[in-house]
């Protein structure tokens, strides 16, 4: 019984260690609509411009920093 409060004590312990921080674009006063229509906005002149798979991030990055959103930790 005891091994058995240790193994899932552990098993806990380590699942919380395992979580991912948690990474989103923000903007002051933005509604999470308006957040996801610049994403899809950015998404698709990427798209339409047929960028190469390797440099989509970056753009993206670009892309929703002149709209004015940061690309921060949350929660």
């Amino acid at each position: 019984m005891k091994s058995l409060v240790i193994t899932l004590g552990a098993a806990a312990l380590l699942s919380a260690c395992a979580s991912q921080p948690r990474y989103a674009y923000v903007k002051e006063g933005a509604s999470s609509h308006a957040t996801q229509s610049a994403l899809a906005k950015c998404e698709y002149q990427i798209k339409v411009q047929q960028t190469p798979i390797g440099e989509q991030p970056g753009l993206k990055k670009l892309c929703m920093e002149g709209e004015g959103y940061r690309y921060k930790r949350v929660g």
